[in-house]
């Protein structure tokens, strides 16, 4: 819970970007292969197995139908895997470090605690349900992760806030790109939703002031209306409904957004 981001960062085998140690150090990375390796190779999600392997050697391994496993090991240096990507499919020299056996020793492998890391386990369940929910999984965290890093949340609450995303959208299927930026948007909006009302104290009551009223207003409800709001106006938009080109639509969507972001920066 008091992990900061210091500590986060702080990869004891990889030397990667801030982002993808952040989302190393949450298994969020390992739900993303689990993401990929589904489309990738045409896999169901039974077919594909996590596991943690703290010596970081090993980095993939597939099993045959005779239930031989044939493993890819290397040192643990990104320009390996950067450079294969770069020249696939011919393998040239490469200045990493060569691989000892002999100095790893002991190589482990452990299940994953699918209760703490909640960014995989909501990786796997965002695969399994389909549609845009992958799609929102990712953006969710990119944006929890975000605010991670400026201090306003805890490390443990990145898992937290992606799984309320990807738990409070209803189900919709991916027919072309505006559905996914539509999805990646959605699901950015309600993290910010959720980091700009988050209170200490459930039960505090925000003052909601509009042009002509004032009223009370319970925060979770707040939320819940603002994301209601928010996917009515994403439903309308997948059908591509004429109503969105109805210049008071319009007006009236840039009026909601305006009250919603001032109530956000009041909080």
């Amino acid at each position: 819970q008091n992990v900061t981001v210091e500590q986060a960062l702080n990869h004891p085998n990889w030397s990667m970007g801030n982002k993808i140690t952040i989302d190393s150090a949450t298994l969020m990375n390992k739900g993303l292969e689990f993401i990929e390796a589904k489309w990738l190779f045409d896999l169901e999600p039974e077919q594909i197995e996590i596991v943690v392997h703290r010596q970081s050697v090993l980095h993939s391994a597939v099993e045959y139908k005779d239930f031989s496993i044939i493993g890819q090991m290397g040192a643990p240096d990104m320009r390996i895997p950067i450079q294969y990507a770069l020249m696939y499919p011919q393998r040239i020299q490469c200045p990493a470090k060569r691989l000892s056996l002999t100095d790893c020793g002991t190589l482990t492998f452990e299940k994953p605690d699918y209760d703490t890391f909640e960014c995989l386990s909501v990786c796997i369940d965002a695969v399994k349900r389909g549609g845009a929910y992958p799609c929102i999984a990712n953006a969710a965290n990119e944006e929890a992760v975000r605010y991670f890093f400026e201090n306003k949340i805890s490390f443990l609450k990145i898992g937290e806030l992606v799984k309320a995303a990807v738990d409070n959208f209803s189900y919709y299927d991916i027919q072309k790109y505006d559905d996914v930026v539509s999805a990646d948007r959605m699901a950015r909006e309600f993290v910010k939703s959720k980091i700009f009302f988050k209170s200490r104290d459930h039960n505090k009551v925000l003052q909601v002031k509009s042009l002509e009223y004032n009223s009370s207003i319970n925060e979770f409800d707040l939320i819940d209306f603002c994301c209601k709001i928010d996917f009515i106006f994403l439903t309308l938009k997948l059908f591509e409904k004429s109503i969105l080109r109805s210049p008071i639509f319009i007006e009236a969507w840039r009026s909601f957004m305006t009250l919603k972001y001032s109530m956000m920066e009041e909080k």
